[in-house]
């Protein structure tokens, strides 16, 4: 590491005082981080001269008339099914029968379009607490009515 030359000492004390007192010290922290750069700035400028330029394709966000066609055939050979659909397409069956499509040509486009995924988080809260209503209900068909005796007095134990 190189030391910044502040001012040169006159003679060998002075030169063992700076020593002694770390003026000939550099900072470990700051080599390491111009060390660093250097380094970086190296790789960079040799990993620069590798790249090759290439066109960004933008999608508008609507289905392609292709794409389309081929997942209206998975709508078909599944006879519009809904439970293999969902399957066949990892989707969530509830999603797709809310939201049930005419034919196969309007499911692919939903499906491409996104309407038929869902937030699973979202999902899966709701799924909870429909399983915890049905759970209480189920908890209080077996509750019996009863009354409360009131005592009067010290009991007879």
């Amino acid at each position: 590491p190189e030391l910044p030359q502040k001012k040169a000492p006159t003679n060998g004390t002075e030169f063992a005082s700076r020593l002694l007192d770390g003026s000939y010290t550099g900072d470990a922290s700051e080599d390491a981080k111009k060390e660093l750069r250097a380094n970086l700035k190296a790789k960079l400028l040799e990993k620069k001269s590798t790249l090759r330029r290439t066109t960004t394709k933008e999608m508008s966000g609507e289905a392609l008339p292709e794409d389309i066609v081929e997942l209206a055939k998975v709508f078909s050979d599944c006879r519009g099914d809904l439970s293999r659909v969902a399957k066949r397409c990892g989707l969530d069956a509830e999603l797709l029968l809310q939201r049930l499509p005419k034919d196969a040509m309007e499911f692919a486009k939903h499906f491409l379009e996104g309407r038929y995924t869902g937030v699973p988080a979202e999902m899966a809260k709701k799924r909870l607490r429909e399983l915890l209503k049905e759970d209480l209900q189920a908890g209080a068909a077996q509750l019996k009515r009863t009354t409360t005796k009131e005592a009067s007095g010290p009991s007879e134990e």
